[in-house]
């Protein structure tokens, strides 16, 4: 907030929703192209024309008045755009169809291989961490403050913009669930 009002004039922690929002909403497909294919589009607008010559705070506003406007106005393809920012926060990695921006391999290796690894994996590790929420529920064991945080981060995601990284925060939780329900299965098999 302090940096905010130093460079722009406002006391706020965020000056990019309306960029961000308007992006997700009105850009969305091209957005799941790349960022840089969504910005293009915004550019070629008439309102990111009436928007540039503005300060960078002013820009932001005009930016979130445009996406509330055009969520009003196509609440159904806002509903479908929050389907797909949901799965894009729960999505497996790597998004094997995106082309732009990607330059053949992860760190040598072959994107087929880091897919085949995360469907070997994640599914399980998301798997055992529901049945170890389950388990603690049930335990009465005190899980309502990570569930709440894991629920609250997932649907600010939806509602706004969502790609696999934004779960990183969210990731010990599910991480420490699933590692409850592994070691209860264990201790009641091996007492």
């Amino acid at each position: 907030a302090a940096r905010n009002k130093h460079y722009l004039g406002i006391s706020t922690l965020d000056a990019h929703s309306g960029y961000t929002l308007i992006i997700r909403t009105m850009f969305f497909d091209e957005d799941n192209i790349d960022s840089g294919v969504a910005n293009q589009a915004l550019e070629r607008t008439e309102l990111y024309r009436q928007a540039s010559s503005l300060p960078p705070a002013a820009q932001d506003k005009v930016y979130m008045r445009a996406a509330l406007r055009f969520i009003r106005e196509n609440p159904g393809l806002y509903l479908k755009h929050c389907l797909g920012n949901f799965w894009q926060f729960w999505r497996f990695y790597p998004r094997l169809d995106k082309t732009v921006g990607v330059h053949g391999a992860f760190f040598g290796k072959s994107r087929a291989g880091f897919a085949l690894m995360s469907i070997a994996t994640e599914p399980a590790l998301l798997l055992l961490a529901l049945l170890g929420l389950r388990l603690a529920w049930k335990e009465r064991k005190a899980v309502e403050l990570p569930c709440l945080f894991v629920a609250g981060t997932a649907f600010i995601h939806t509602c706004v913009i969502a790609q696999m990284r934004y779960r990183i925060p969210v990731m010990p939780f599910v991480i420490l669930l699933a590692a409850y329900a592994a070691v209860s299965f264990f201790e009641k098999r091996h007492g």
